[in-house]
């Protein structure tokens, strides 16, 4: 099932930091244009324009990402401590016949 926003139910969003350049992505900032936030007389207005601008910036330089977890994994944990359990009682089983 998918939401309106394109974002699947199951999917987890993140920021993907893998490739970020930090001189690069410095350098993006430094030339962004925040000074024309200036132009607005509300601090909402201002705080909006930041916030845009900057994220349009991040989102060049790490991008948001969609990934669905993999549904086995709440099992497989569990499987792992059931098989660890039974692993743990079968030992002191054999040492209590020893």
């Amino acid at each position: 099932m998918h939401t309106g926003t394109g974002q699947s139910k199951n999917s987890v969003s993140f920021r993907s930091y893998k490739n970020l350049d930090e001189q690069d992505f410095n350098k993006t900032l430094s030339d962004a244009p925040f000074n024309v936030g200036m132009i607005f007389d509300d601090i909402d207005d201002n705080y909006w324009f930041y916030e845009k601008l900057f994220s349009e910036k991040l989102q060049e330089h790490a991008p948001v990402k969609q990934k669905r977890p993999r549904t086995t994994t709440i099992y497989e944990f569990k499987l792992s401590k059931i098989v660890l359990q039974n692993k743990t009682s079968s030992q002191q089983i054999h040492e209590e016949q020893i």
